[in-house]
């Protein structure tokens, strides 16, 4: 740690700076200028350089402690693109993530300067932000991302902040699970027709018809479409396994008007510029007509996931194997595909009905 000495002088003032560090010689320096300020400016500039090189000699990592917290991010992305280890819409989502970081954080903060209390002020900051767990969840972990690229790709020998047991992190809100009746579908369809946005019932229909997650089905490009064989081909997927989802004659009727005589390289849904933000939250470009169409039609409890949930239970209802209903999804266990299947309440008073009589 530097301390300094201040001399008034007949002209001007002097600032002498010491540097004492654990095992390296005391460094003493004098700087003179007209002013106390800007001695004592030039004297606290040499004091950190000289405390800086004397951290890097102590941990014999040069290269780590020269890395800025906006450069290195750089460096990040270049790494994961050139790897092609995340999807699109993953990185969309880290590179709005990296803006809120930096702006908290610090974007010229050298990398060996950001401790675990800082991220912990961030984690703090977020909360009084308004921001919701998962986010706050996802941006910790791309904290801890850059770190682990920095001491496994790059070798740099520094500690992660963000390690397992060194921080706390909000708890994830537990997903909200709901299912559409038959005639809620009907309901919140015809709402949806009356809505400014003329895709948004077909959106909806192939929704509950294929089991799609939202942002599949935002992102579906007309090259997806297969018109003669009546079936959708997914090549990006959450789980990175592409997958072959069969279209029913309703889907057919929604979808097929869309994709006719158009380029295959054009989205299904959505026709305006796709921005980074809509890249990382695709389903976002429905989100105020989907609204404003489930209110009026009395299901404010539903969202747009709620629309697989729907056509998952539905098929269980109608005995389709759950290792079936798994392919449709894109699980790869039958405990995710179990998560979104329910019973209805006709199914649970059958079953406790059973238990009739016994006493």
């Amino acid at each position: 740690m530097a301390s300094f000495r201040v001399y008034k002088k007949k002209i001007g003032y002097s600032v002498t700076a010491v540097v004492r560090k654990k095992g390296i010689p005391t460094i003493t320096e004098t700087f003179t200028a007209e002013t106390k300020a800007k001695a004592m400016k030039e004297a606290e500039a040499w004091a950190g350089d000289i405390e800086r090189d004397a951290y890097l000699v102590q941990k014999k990592n040069p290269e780590a402690a020269k890395q800025r917290l906006s450069d290195f991010f750089d460096k990040y992305f270049e790494h994961v693109g050139l790897t092609n280890r995340k999807k699109k819409t993953t990185i969309a989502y880290e590179r709005w993530s990296r803006t809120q970081i930096e702006r908290i954080i610090g974007a010229d903060t050298y990398l060996t300067d950001i401790t675990t209390a800082m991220v912990a002020a961030y984690r703090d900051k977020r909360i009084t932000e308004g921001i919701g767990a998962s986010k706050i969840r996802s941006e910790m972990a791309l904290i801890s991302c850059l770190f682990k690229f920095a001491i496994q790709e790059r070798g740099y020998n520094i500690k992660n902040p963000v390690g397992s047991g060194k921080i706390w992190r909000p708890a994830a809100p537990r997903g909200k699970i709901d299912f559409l009746t038959e005639e809620e579908i009907k309901r919140l369809l015809d709402e949806c027709r009356k809505t400014k946005n003329k895709k948004l019932a077909a959106y909806v229909s192939v929704l509950i018809n294929t089991g799609m997650r939202p942002g599949e089905a935002a992102l579906l490009k007309v090259r997806d479409v297969d018109q003669e064989r009546k079936s959708i081909s997914l090549e990006e997927t959450k789980n990175n396994e592409s997958r072959l989802i069969p279209l029913t004659e309703t889907a057919c009727r929604e979808i097929m008007p869309l994709v006719a005589n158009r380029r295959p390289d054009e989205y299904v849904f959505y026709s305006g510029e796709i921005t980074p933000y809509l890249i990382s939250k695709p389903a976002s470009m429905f989100k105020e007509a989907f609204d404003s169409a489930k209110r009026r039609a009395g299901l404010d409890r539903i969202t747009r996931h709620g629309m697989r949930h729907t056509a998952a239970t539905h098929m269980l209802k109608n005995n389709i194997p759950l290792r079936v209903i798994a392919e449709v999804l894109g699980h790869k266990t039958l405990q995710m595909v179990m998560r979104y299947t329910h019973p209805d309440e006709e199914e649970l008073r059958k079953a406790v009905n059973t238990l009739d009589g016994l006493i």
